[in-house]
Parts: structure tokens; C-alpha cells; sequence
């Protein structure tokens, strides 16, 4: 995915969730369990080593991204 495509992506994305008091979007990101500005996930997007997905509660109607490392190399430990 060239920085482009992962510009367009993760704009999309953030445009569905609800903006925080101060105006940035929560993205969740699974590899570190932390919260972290659009802008963080938008430099993890601009490498194709993350998958991202919507994710909702169907009770709450609560929305969140899932942003997930898929290193296919990665040394075993």
C-alpha cells in the first residue's frame, strides 16, 4: 500500500469515529494495548506490515479501530 492509498484509508476510518473533547479521534491499537493520535496510526498505515479494522459493540454502539503488526518475517524469538 503506497503512502497514498494509506493517507485516503486511514482518513475514511477516522472520519466514522466520534472526535475526543479535544477534537483528535481515538484509534486502539492492539500490538501496543494504548490509545494513539489519528496521526500515529496513519504512519503505521503508510507501512503494509498493519491490518486495520472497524470494530463496534452491537449493545453500546460504541466504535473503535483495531490496528494489528502482521510482520510476516519477523525473527522467531
Amino acid at each position: 500500500m503506497d503512502q497514498d492509498v494509506a493517507r485516503e484509508r486511514i482518513d475514511e476510518l477516522v472520519q466514522r469515529m466520534s472526535p475526543l473533547s479535544d477534537g483528535r479521534r481515538r484509534i486502539r491499537f492492539t500490538k501496543k494495548g494504548r490509545s494513539a493520535d489519528p496521526t500515529a496510526a496513519l504512519h503505521a498505515l503508510a507501512v503494509d506490515d498493519y491490518e486495520v479494522a472497524i470494530m463496534r459493540n452491537a449493545e453500546t454502539g460504541r466504535t473503535w479501530f483495531e490496528a494489528r503488526f502482521v510482520w510476516p518475517h519477523r525473527p522467531s524469538a
